[in-house]
């Protein structure tokens, strides 16, 4: 018999980074994503292994590391009280459970709507 198992792995993290795609686009689109810039709107990714943020068109995730070439940049949430952007839930966990945009440590929201001062630019495309 054979083992699906990996199979199944690769068609979910597929299916998690449309996800997070479409709810960046999304979120960009309604305005509640990062400020628009001269380019159009932008969104914040942070790095799934240092946890740098930067900032870039909406792109399909995961996002190619400027200084590495991997694919480890996600989608970004900003959690106020840490002062610091963090990966984005994934969508479904968003959707069905509003409880999902608040910080695990503490009891205050998170937004998508945080500082982008300092953030380093990606290129469009």
């Amino acid at each position: 018999m054979k083992d699906f198992r990996f199979c199944e792995k690769s068609v979910k993290r597929g299916l998690l980074a449309e996800c997070a795609v479409a709810a960046s686009v999304a979120l960009s689109l309604i305005g509640c994503a990062a400020e628009p810039t001269e380019t159009g709107p932008s969104v914040v990714y942070v790095c799934a292994e240092t946890q740098e943020a930067f900032v870039g068109p909406p792109q399909a995730a995961p996002v190619t590391h400027p200084d590495t070439g991997r694919k480890t940049l996600v989608p970004a949430i900003y959690n106020p009280e840490a002062d610091r952007w963090q990966p984005m839930p994934p969508l479904d966990l968003l959707e069905g459970n509003p409880g999902a945009a608040v910080a695990k440590d503490a009891d205050h929201p998170l937004t998508l709507d945080g500082p982008q001062e300092g953030l380093r630019r990606l290129a469009d495309g």
